[in-house]
């Protein structure tokens, strides 16, 4: 799983001192998706924060995580995507 989110190249052998999250034991998941489908990719927002009195701490892009998976999943997603339940 750390190599899926942290991986963005291969290296023989890997350098575990310089790459403690195992950045150089292969391509992730995350990477892919910068290298392939900078299209599908938000750059740039913030989430609205809030303290316990849930009062606003920072104002961000969106006011919630469910916002901003909903407009990804509105603007960013192909169409026959959004229609699926799955």
């Amino acid at each position: 799983i750390m190599i899926g989110f942290n991986g963005v190249s291969y290296a023989d052998p890997s350098d575990r001192a310089a790459n403690p999250l195992l950045q150089d034991c292969g391509i992730g998941w995350l990477q892919k998706i910068r290298n392939e489908a900078a299209h599908r990719r938000i750059t740039g927002v913030t989430i609205t924060s809030r303290d316990e009195d849930n009062k606003i701490t920072a104002k961000g892009t969106y006011g919630n995580i469910g916002a901003a998976v909903y407009d990804a999943k509105n603007s960013l997603m192909d169409e026959w995507h959004k229609r699926n339940p799955d």
